[in-house]
């Protein structure tokens, strides 16, 4: 996943919390499923991390963050 100076400007003025599928493979259905898993980690990360953030959530339904590095 890969940003542009221009994306990456305009996530940080409008302090963007995104949260992006790791595979872009999955049907309807496993979407939800896994958006049922990764709900309260999607949450809980809200709360911790400041804006902008970009996370990636995994079929498992773990979240990790992509951006910025820490």
């Amino acid at each position: 996943m890969r940003y542009n100076l221009l994306e990456k400007r305009a996530l940080q003025k409008n302090r963007v919390r995104e949260f992006v599928f790791a595979s872009g493979n999955m049907s309807g259905q496993e979407m939800a499923e896994t958006l049922e898993l990764a709900i309260r980690k999607m949450l809980n990360m809200c709360l911790r991390i400041d804006p902008p953030f970009v996370a990636v959530i995994m079929r498992s339904g773990e979240v990790h963050l992509r951006w910025p590095k820490r």
